[in-house]
């Protein structure tokens, strides 16, 4: 199936036979901020006077992300996810994975030939893709502060939309399971992010 950038490829290629694909641009980075929030139950209690606790965690967060695309549909993206504002519980990330542009192109890019060139740049678009990483959870129970380490691996989805040249927004939110040392739970991250391409 193609994408809308290969269709408008083909297009412009049989339109414009002195037209071929130029370049796009590769690189992408973002400063986001929004919630993050996991819930979390003890898989392992080295107590054994206490019950195993369970709950949730949900922190005002803020990220930084750096995104790479390999193609108009496709790229890779990396990130660390903080707390905005500092808490007796929180939870904290460092994260990589794929997006896959299903609606509209990924990437500005150009069309170039003997005297005559096309740049297009992305407006809306819609991306989905897996997402792994590592997680740091801190948490109270009724006689402790208490961490865990831990992996999660789950899926992201986002829309995004471009102004100006070079900048844009992204509205997102990502699904996961954790699988800590001494907890496990599902977790979910959402917000604002903007973009600037590199």
């Amino acid at each position: 199936m193609f994408t809308l950038g290969c269709r408008f490829a083909f297009i412009m290629t049989l339109a414009l036979p002195r037209l071929a694909w130029g370049s796009f641009e590769s690189n992408q980075l973002a400063i986001s901020g929004g919630l993050f929030s996991t819930s979390f139950a003890e898989t392992t209690n080295l107590d054994p006077t206490s019950t195993p606790s369970s709950g949730s965690v949900g922190t005002l967060s803020a990220g930084i992300e750096f995104e790479h695309f390999f193609s108009d549909s496709r790229s890779f993206v990396m990130g660390i996810q903080l707390p905005a504002l500092p808490s007796n519980q929180s939870f904290q990330a460092g994260f990589m994975g794929f997006n896959f542009w299903v609606v509209g192109m990924g990437s500005a890019g150009s069309f170039i030939g003997e005297g005559a060139s096309v740049r297009f740049k992305p407006g809306f678009r819609v991306s989905v893709g897996p997402i792994i990483g590592l997680g740091y959870l801190v948490y109270s129970t009724q006689s402790a502060r208490k961490s865990d380490v831990g992996a999660l691996f789950g899926a992201d989805v986002a829309a995004s939309l471009s102004f100006g040249e070079r900048m844009g927004c992204r509205l997102g939110g990502s699904f996961f399971k954790t699988t800590g040392i001494a907890t496990s739970g599902f977790g979910y991250r959402g917000g604002l992010a903007f973009t600037y391409t590199l």
